[in-house]
């Protein structure tokens, strides 16, 4: 039994922060080079997810989820307020 087995298989995460700016771009991979899946507007709610942003990034990014679209990308910390 491996780790991931003994995680539940749709764990949803809740709302957990805002945008903080206007055109705050997501984007496919952690790096300011990456490919703009969508843009965001000031005051939007995303869900963060921790694990994955630790686990792939240095700090200076987080995996969001729009809550808006739907869509999961990165977001630099700059332009992120998380509530927890």
């Amino acid at each position: 039994l491996s780790l991931h087995d003994a995680l539940p298989i749709s764990k949803s995460i809740a709302e957990n922060g805002n945008i903080f700016g206007n055109g705050v771009r997501l984007r496919k991979l952690p790096k300011k080079t990456a490919t703009i899946l969508e843009l965001m507007y000031n005051r939007e709610r995303v869900c963060i997810n921790y694990t994955k942003s630790a686990k792939e990034s240095n700090g200076k990014w987080y995996y969001v989820k729009r809550v808006k679209t739907g869509t999961w990308g990165w977001v630099n910390y700059n332009y992120l307020c998380h509530w927890d």
